[in-house]
């Protein structure tokens, strides 16, 4: 008879496998009838014993494991980013929007640009000041004077200074233009 375990002779009395020391059953327990293939009975759960015999385990075991522990940090730091940093949010934001060169007509990567403002938006609406005030001066140089004063304006309510003095600048801007739009007429 061979050893269930390791698949070795075993003699007929011996009640131990001599290779591996596995139990076996007597050659008498044989003439029984058969017993159920040992995945049947396989218990539930975790065989940390057949994952540490198994040769891809053992060869890249190191690897899987580091792969797993890299993959875990990476899910963190998207859970966290995804959380609503806004600092983070406005650093990304304001890098995309600078280097889509959204101030040059020829230039402009228009992915880049809606990118960068999604991200600033993001960190504006998680309560960051230098995002307001970077959405207020981009709605002011695309001359959006009613979505820059509403940028500005949030900024200013948390006491970012710039802000004020932009709102100032588009008030003068906008009695400029009602000046000189009550002289054409």
């Amino acid at each position: 008879m061979n050893c269930p375990s390791c698949n070795a002779q075993v003699p007929p009395e011996a009640t131990a496998c001599p290779g591996c020391g596995a139990p076996v059953a007597p050659a008498a327990a044989e003439a029984a009838p058969a017993a159920a293939p040992q995945d049947a009975q396989a218990k539930p759960g975790f065989d940390i014993k057949a994952c540490s015999s198994n040769p891809i385990i053992k060869k890249y075991g190191a690897f899987i494991a580091g792969g797993a522990v890299v993959l875990l940090l990476l899910i963190i730091c998207l859970i966290s980013c995804s959380g609503g940093n806004a600092d983070m949010e406005y650093v990304i934001g304001k890098e995309l929007l600078d280097n889509s060169n959204y101030t040059s007509k020829k230039l402009c990567d228009e992915k880049l640009e809606k990118k960068g403002l999604d991200y600033l938006k993001k960190a504006a609406k998680h309560g960051s000041a230098d995002a307001m005030f970077e959405l207020g001066s981009y709605h002011a140089y695309k001359e959006e004077n009613t979505e820059a004063k509403k940028y500005f304006e949030k900024a200013s309510k948390k006491g970012y200074k710039l802000a004020e003095k932009a709102l100032d600048a588009l008030d003068a801007k906008k009695k400029s233009k009602k000046s000189r739009d009550d002289d054409d007429e």
